[in-house]
């Protein structure tokens, strides 16, 4: 069975939006953030055959970033994985990977609730060695993307978060539901869920993370737990950051 990595598209489409859509909206600092446009987000992926870093970018066009009004986000991301295949002799194939997306959209902030939807271009390029005839996702591929995020805060110190993400670059889709509490000052912990993958490959994650760690103007997370595809199952980290000004 071929095992197709698309860990970077969704470590782009949907963890992304988790650091602009949900931790910024949790953010206690909000009154001093409201002055600010921009948020750049980061987060570097550990899996038992991949390893992937990512960089977004999101703007506001409007008003500030916490704000009702039209967004622009970009983001690039890059590589490695690697899967077994009866394909090629050795039946490994180490494969390297870039993405590199753009897109525009509106949000909608509320008091206890607010989302967003964005629509733009994604591309991506996969270099497999030795080549995999039977890797569809080898080679360059250009599209659309379609993206849905949405929080809530039921209670004070609660809230839930998810997004949605749909490709045209080999049917990519990616889904991410997160909820936390938050145990003192700004640290926050809680369930994480997700699952991504194509019309070849499929991954589901369930993990915990604890997130809010300020360094300066940055805050932090990790996040762990369990990864599973329909052959193999491992375990995952994963460490983001975000910052806005």
């Amino acid at each position: 069975m071929h095992r197709r990595c698309r860990r970077l598209a969704f470590a782009v489409f949907v963890a992304g939006s988790m650091a602009t859509c949900a931790e910024a909206a949790d953010d206690p600092a909000r009154a001093e953030a409201r002055i600010a446009r921009h948020i750049i987000y980061t987060s570097v992926d550990i899996a038992s055959m991949s390893r992937f870093l990512s960089l977004g970018w999101r703007y506001a066009l409007d008003d500030g970033i916490d704000d009702d009004g039209w967004i622009f986000s970009a983001a690039l991301g890059g590589g490695r994985y690697r899967y077994e295949t009866d394909n090629v002799i050795g039946r490994t194939v180490n494969g390297a990977a870039g993405i590199g997306d753009v897109a525009v959209g509106r949000q909608w902030i509320g008091a206890k609730s607010g989302g967003a939807v964005l629509v733009g271009l994604t591309n991506e390029l996969h270099l497999l060695t030795p080549d995999d005839p039977g890797n569809s996702a080898g080679g360059y591929r250009f599209g659309g993307k379609l993206q849905i995020e949405g929080w809530a805060k039921p209670a004070p110190r609660f809230f839930v978060a998810g997004a949605v993400a749909l490709s045209s670059t080999n049917y990519g889709y990616g889904v991410s539901v997160r909820a936390g509490y938050r145990v003192a000052g700004e640290i926050e912990i809680g369930p994480r869920f997700a699952a991504h993958g194509n019309r070849n490959y499929g991954e589901v994650r369930v993990g915990v993370g604890v997130e809010g760690f300020r360094l300066r103007k940055a805050i932090f997370g990790i996040a762990a737990g369990g990864s599973f595809t329909a052959d193999r199952a491992g375990l995952y980290a994963r460490v983001t950051s975000y910052r806005k000004f």
